[in-house]
């Protein structure tokens, strides 16, 4: 059987379709075989959501690097993502994009906003000063394409780290880190760390709340399916789960 075939027009009609609008800023995951095979590939998407959200808007890409070495200097310009998928490799590589310092948590942006991004040695993963919080309070929304919510649910930990849950605590992780100029800084990388190993990650309830509540948006792609909901809103049920049970986005401990 072959691969279904889609074009610009039918991602600018997607992402319509699932709400995105002129001027929203905002952070995608993508699943892109989701979608068969794309006319012109990952240039085509970027094609279609700048000409859905306009030139005023920014984009950011996870460019996440959570199995690298400590020993092993992370380079914001040219280390490479980790399982992040094609699209955010081809965003991240584009001229004028600006990638944050964290060697673990990283994100690419372009735009206006892309000075959001944190460029400090003193990273933070999750919580206070990290990227998570500078896009919501920004505004953003996230964008899932071709995958489901839990694909971009990287934000909940996010919100864990905000409201202190008891399974996980903060570490400080030494990382070598290779400035704009070249030379290598000894940096730390502040993590909200899983403590108790008998709890297992269960995201799906805040996408289900969301949903339930209209908060979170769904289309249908050709193999799969696209998720858009604002971070603000992330935040909110989350918070407002984890404030009514500390073990609400997991499962119980035994």
């Amino acid at each position: 059987m072959p691969l279904p075939e889609t074009g610009f027009e039918d991602l600018v009609a997607h992402l319509r379709a699932l709400g995105l609008r002129k001027g929203d800023d905002v952070v995608v995951h993508g699943h892109l075989v989701a979608f068969g095979r794309i006319e012109g590939g990952e240039a085509t998407l970027d094609e279609a959501l700048r000409a859905v959200i306009g030139d005023a808007a920014t984009i950011a890409v996870p460019t996440y690097t959570f199995r690298c070495d400590p020993e092993a200097p992370f380079d914001p310009q040219a280390t490479p993502s980790q399982g992040m998928g094609v699209f955010s490799e081809h965003f991240r590589r584009q001229p004028q994009v600006r990638r944050s310092w964290c060697p673990l948590h990283s994100h690419a942006a372009k735009g206006p906003k892309a000075s959001l991004l944190r460029e400090d040695l003193c990273t933070a993963s999750f919580g206070p000063g990290s990227d998570f919080e500078a896009f919501h309070e920004a505004g953003f929304r996230l964008l899932t394409l071709g995958c489901a919510f839990l694909k971009g649910a990287s934000y909940v930990h996010h919100v864990e780290a905000v409201a202190r849950v008891p399974y996980r605590e903060w570490r400080e992780l030494p990382r070598r880190i290779v400035l704009e100029d070249g030379r290598l800084a000894e940096g730390r990388c502040r993590y909200y760390l899983r403590k108790d190993r008998s709890v297992v990650e269960n995201f799906s309830v805040v996408g289900a709340a969301l949903e339930s509540a209209g908060r979170l948006r769904r289309a249908r792609c050709p193999l799969g399916s696209s998720t858009l909901c604002d971070l603000a809103a992330v935040h909110e049920t989350t918070l407002k789960l984890l404030r009514a049970d500390p073990y609400a986005v997991v499962t119980s401990p035994q």
